[in-house]
This record gives C-alpha cells, sequence and structure tokens, in this order.
C-alpha cells in the first residue's frame, strides 16, 4: 500500500504548505492502519514463551500511532503535535528492536 509508505513527519510538513488536508488524509489513513493492526493483534494467542515479544511489538506500534495521532494535530494543538515528532524518532527505533526480537524468536523456535 503505497500511503504506507509515506514518512509520516514528511506528510506533516507538506500538511502546512500546499497539500494542507491531503497530506492529513494520509495521516489518517496511518493512523486507521495502525489501529486495525492493534485491534488484529491484540486477538492473535500467543505462546507462553512468546509473550514478552508479542507485548513488545504491541506497545511499539501503540506508541507509533499514538505519537501519529499526536502529529496530526499540527493545526490544532502544535505542541502536542511537536510532542509526538520528537518521540516518533525514539519510538521507530524501539519498534525496529521488538520486530528484531520477534523475527529472532521465529528464527529460534
Amino acid at each position: 500500500d503505497s500511503q504506507l509508505t509515506e514518512d509520516p513527519m514528511l506528510l506533516i510538513n507538506q500538511s502546512l504548505g500546499s497539500k494542507g488536508e491531503s497530506a492529513l488524509a494520509k495521516i489518517d489513513y496511518i493512523i486507521g492502519v495502525g489501529k486495525s493492526f492493534i485491534e488484529d493483534f491484540l486477538k492473535v494467542e500467543v505462546p507462553s514463551q512468546a509473550v514478552v515479544v508479542h507485548l513488545a511489538v504491541l506497545n511499539a506500534v501503540s506508541n507509533l500511532v499514538a505519537d501519529v495521532e499526536a502529529m496530526r494535530e499540527i493545526n490544532s494543538d502544535p505542541v502536542r503535535s511537536l510532542a509526538g515528532m520528537s518521540q516518533y524518532s525514539a519510538d521507530i527505533l524501539t519498534f525496529q528492536g521488538a520486530i528484531k526480537k520477534m523475527a529472532t524468536y521465529f528464527a529460534t523456535n
């Protein structure tokens, strides 16, 4: 899905310029996909030895969704938006680490 490959930080920047609402609509789509992922991931039955890895991924995605939701408020709450932008970079690294842990789990189990 091409809308998922777009960087939310870039979309926020574009929303301040000529692309305005169309960039924010793409942000809304990313938020929706993230929330759907969380909803579906919560329904997955997980073996006891995988719970920690499963929760790491779930929490990482949840944090990213919260960051993007905050960023989306650039026009109504710029301070919240800037906080979301600031946290987003750190949460991307956490997400990458969680995905690596999941890959390691599947490679060894």
